[in-house]
């Protein structure tokens, strides 16, 4: 019973790494050393879940012209951008998000803003991303 029950389990976790796909960011050459990657979900509610990293992003006070915060969007075709919060950084300029949406099809992004509230992007895109699930 118990082999069969680990056997299950392993299955199960093998299954649900096989849904998830890769999400390739495209980068801004403003943060030359920066990288970013992620993967692309779906949860037990169909809401699709993008989880990711950016390492060696450059604070956005060192940008020209200098930014206070990263914000992380989404938009789906058609659609205004969503502001889904601020990006940040640690001491060694890596950084995770996870966003989850009822959308399947969007972009994500990350822009350099004043404000983390603002209901539009203002400032510089520094990465993009177009998830598929």
């Amino acid at each position: 019973m118990k082999y069969i029950l680990t056997s299950i389990i392993a299955a199960s976790l093998l299954f649900i790494a096989a849904c998830d796909k890769k999400v390739n960011f495209t980068l801004n050459p403003a943060v030359p050393a920066a990288t970013a990657s992620g993967k692309i979900s779906k949860d037990r509610n169909g809401n699709t879940t993008v989880d990711f990293q950016v390492r060696n992003l450059a604070p956005p006070e060192r940008l020209t012209p200098s930014r206070k915060f990263y914000v992380v969007w989404i938009q789906p075709p058609g659609q205004a951008p969503e502001n889904r919060g601020q990006l940040a950084l640690d001491k060694k300029l890596s950084g995770k998000k996870k966003i989850t949406t009822p959308h399947k099809d969007f972009d994500v992004f990350i822009t350099a803003e004043d404000t983390i509230t603002g209901a539009f992007p203002a400032g510089e895109q520094i990465m993009r991303a177009s998830p598929k699930r």
